[in-house]
């Protein structure tokens, strides 16, 4: 079914933007010692 791999790829992408999110988050956080 299509619906299933639709929703498998919006799922792996959300994660993937917030993963990113997290990453660059934690990057900048890093280069700039608040």
């Amino acid at each position: 079914p299509m619906q299933y791999g639709t929703a498998l790829v919006l799922l792996v992408l959300v994660l993937g933007v917030n993963l990113i999110a997290i990453l660059l988050r934690l990057h900048i956080r890093k280069k700039y010692k608040w």
